[in-house]
């Protein structure tokens, strides 16, 4: 079994990563923001980029380029309410620029407010923001809201607009687990991972599918999830969904002590999801069933859960990544 590692400001790098490649979803040249300005984000350096941002505005510089790297920066410091007043703005002064939307889109979705999210991509597209850019967002806002007809339909628009498979058909995969149609989304993700071998979420989440269509403990599909998650974990020591995904498939091997192992990890590092908790309490017991009473059985979240992120920080960097085919 993996085990984490230490990764310093992790959530904070691993956003500073993908910046240079959120401007890249979002339309943006290199040639149209500062050098200097992506540099510090891409170090992380937020507070540094925030100030270089400032003087640009002062200087009356500022474009819908800078807005959206200001309001990126403001997220990683923790600065949500400031964000999105940035963006607001912005979309007034840019109503055109819908990279704006879509980035202020991203931070409801991190903050859990896919209604929010949902109105202002649906304000885009009656401005004229068209599929490739407005679909695969708001697909996403209407997966987290349950409606997942709808979402694939706009999964679907998004694909008749040119958008890769990378995006659709990773975010089409997880509708599909979701409504348990492991066999559609693995073979959807087999493609995908075709095309992108360094899609980490998707070797993530085709492990799940591996998972949900094994046959029996012994059953090699299981080995080879284990082996593809153990790969993701080698470079996001933090990522709970692949500790929970390392746990089921320790359960379907009957190996109930290695899944509670790895489902404590993601209790950990998810700051304890309901779904693993039932999942940790279910190895358990089935731990008890095995070895006896010696097993105690859990009753409370590990002690040692890490303490809250600040809003956003994780959902950001994922929705980024899971949007893009991001690996880092």
């Amino acid at each position: 079994m993996s085990t984490p590692g230490t990764k310093p400001s992790g959530h904070l790098l691993a956003i500073a990563i993908s910046i240079g490649l959120l401007a890249y979803l979002s339309g943006w040249s290199e040639g149209q923001v500062s050098m200097d300005v992506l540099s510090l984000m891409e170090a992380g350096e937020f507070e540094q980029a925030l100030s270089e941002l400032e003087v640009i505005e002062a200087r009356g510089n500022e474009g819908g380029d800078e807005i959206a790297n200001k309001s990126i920066c403001l997220v990683a410091l923790g600065e949500h309410p400031k964000a999105v007043r940035a963006l607001k703005g912005g979309i007034i002064t840019y109503p055109d620029e819908y990279s704006l939307t879509v980035v202020l889109a991203d931070i409801y979705l991190s903050l859990d407010q896919p209604g929010l999210a949902k109105t202002v991509l649906r304000d885009a597209r009656e401005r004229g923001a068209t599929d490739d850019v407005i679909s695969v967002p708001l697909a996403i806002c209407l997966g987290k809201e349950g409606n997942n007809a709808q979402a694939l339909v706009e999964l679907e628009r998004a694909e008749l607009a040119g958008v890769p498979l990378t995006d659709v058909g990773y975010n089409k995969s997880l509708i599909l687990l979701r409504d348990g149609r492991a066999h559609e989304a693995r073979d959807i993700l087999e493609a995908v991972l075709e095309q992108s071998g360094e899609h980490l979420a998707a070797l993530r989440e085709h492990a799940r599918a591996l998972v949900m269509t094994s046959e029996g403990e012994h059953d090699e599909r299981l080995d080879r999830a284990i082996l593809q998650v153990n790969q993701v974990l080698e470079i996001r020591t933090e990522d709970w969904r692949a500790y929970e995904v390392l746990g089921d498939a320790f359960l379907a091997q009957a190996d109930p002590m290695a899944a509670i192992a790895a489902y404590t990890e993601a209790l950990r590092f998810g700051r304890n999801p309901a779904a693993v908790e039932d999942k940790y309490r279910a190895a358990a017991i089935r731990a008890r069933q095995l070895h006896g009473d010696a097993v105690d059985l859990p009753t409370f979240k590990p002690q040692n859960a890490l303490p809250p992120l600040p809003p956003s920080m994780e959902g950001l960097e994922d929705l980024i990544r899971g949007r893009r085919g991001l690996s880092s």
